[in-house]
C-alpha cells in the first residue's frame, strides 16, 4: 500500500519489526502447505518480494538446500537490516537479502522457480 509520498507505511520501530517476525510465524504452517502444494524443489531459485523482517525466506530456504538460493527484496532498508539480523540468528545461508523495488527488480524473470509476494 502506497501513502500519497509514495512511501511505504510501516513504521522501523523494534515493535514493528517484532509484529511482522510473530505474523510470519502466525502463517508459517499456511506458507508450508503452499510451498508443499507448489513442489519447491532442492536447488530451486526463490525470490520473496516485499520480504519485510523476513518473509518467507527462512521457509524457502529449508527446502531449496545448500545448492538452491533464496532472495529476499524490500523497498524499506530498515527491513532489509532487520532481515540480515533475523537470518544470522536463525542460520539460513542461502539467503540473500537486498533493498529494492518489488516492481522493477531489473531481475530476469527466468531466473527463479518461484516468485513469493505476500
Amino acid at each position: 500500500m502506497k501513502t500519497s509520498s509514495g512511501r511505504y507505511p510501516i513504521e522501523h520501530s523494534v515493535g514493528e519489526i517484532e509484529r511482522l517476525r510473530m505474523q510470519a510465524e502466525a502463517y508459517a504452517f499456511d506458507a508450508e502447505v503452499m510451498l508443499d502444494r507448489i513442489g519447491v524443489q532442492q536447488d530451486w531459485h526463490c525470490i520473496d518480494l516485499g520480504c519485510g523482517a523476513g518473509g518467507i525466506t527462512d521457509l524457502l530456504s529449508g527446502r531449496v538446500g545448500s545448492e538452491g538460493r533464496v532472495l529476499g527484496l524490500d523497498a524499506d532498508s530498515a527491513m532489509v537490516e532487520a532481515a540480515r539480523t533475523w537470518a544470522k540468528d536463525r542460520g539460513p545461508k542461502t539467503v540473500t537479502y537486498l533493498h529494492g523495488d518489488a516492481y522493477k527488480t531489473g531481475l530476469p524473470r527466468e531466473a527463479f522457480n518461484l516468485v513469493h509476494f505476500r
